[in-house]
C-alpha cells in the first residue's frame, strides 16, 4: 500500500493574532516563532490578514505589506503561504474616510503586491 502524505496547514500566524492582546504583537516579536515552525518543518502557513492587517497600521506603526515580504523571505520560496484578502477592502474602506489619497497611495503603491498576495496560494 502507498503512503498518504497530508498536508498540514498552521493557522497559528492568522488565529493568533485575532485578540485585542494578539493584535499588538510586533513583528520582531513572532518571527523568531515563525523561524522554529519553518524549522519544524512546517511548509504551509496562514498568516496575516483579519485584524492583523489593520492593526499594523492602526496601533503598531508597521506596515502589512512588510510584514507579508519579511514572512516569505523567513519561511523561504517554496513555503504555500495563504492570507486573508477581504479585509484589505475593509482597510482601505477605513482610510477612505480618514484620508482619501493616502488610501490611493498605499492602495496603488502596493497593488502588485496584492496581486502576488492572491496568487500565492
Amino acid at each position: 500500500m502507498a503512503k498518504k502524505f497530508i498536508d498540514i496547514m498552521d493557522t497559528t500566524f492568522r488565529d493568533g493574532f485575532q485578540s485585542v492582546f494578539g493584535g499588538r504583537v510586533l513583528m520582531d516579536d513572532f518571527f523568531p516563532a515563525v523561524e522554529a515552525a519553518k524549522h519544524a518543518g512546517i511548509t504551509h502557513f496562514e498568516f496575516g490578514g483579519g485584524a492583523r492587517f489593520q492593526s499594523l497600521y492602526f496601533y503598531l506603526n508597521e506596515d502589512a505589506f512588510t510584514m507579508m515580504d519579511r514572512f516569505r523571505a523567513i519561511v523561504g520560496p517554496d513555503a504555500n503561504l495563504q492570507t486573508l484578502l477581504a479585509v484589505l477592502t475593509q482597510l482601505c474602506s477605513i482610510l477612505v474616510q480618514e484620508n482619501l489619497s493616502i488610501c490611493m497611495q498605499r492602495c496603488s503603491k502596493n497593488m502588485e503586491r496584492l496581486r502576488s498576495v492572491i496568487l500565492m496560494h
